[in-house]
């Protein structure tokens, strides 16, 4: 028999990893981390801009927090 992870702890760590994000300006290069920030990424308003340089939220892409590559649907998890 194969022992699996409980699907809770696996959850738990995808949620921590997500409040751990790292979002990119492509226009600029600038870092919103969350942890370092007020609000997350994701609860801040649609007309919200880069701070440094005034570029729509939906200019900025989310970084793998280890690696710093970009997250894309195929390598999210």
């Amino acid at each position: 028999m194969i022992k699996t992870g409980s699907p809770h702890r696996s959850r738990h760590r995808l949620s921590a990893n997500r409040r751990n994000a790292y979002y990119k300006c492509l226009a600029c290069g600038y870092i919103y981390h969350q942890p370092d920030e007020p609000v997350r990424f994701r609860d801040l308003p649609a007309d919200w801009t880069c701070p440094s340089c005034g570029g729509a939220k939906k200019g900025f892409i989310r970084l793998h927090r280890y690696t710093g590559e970009e997250m894309t649907e195929h390598n999210v998890l």
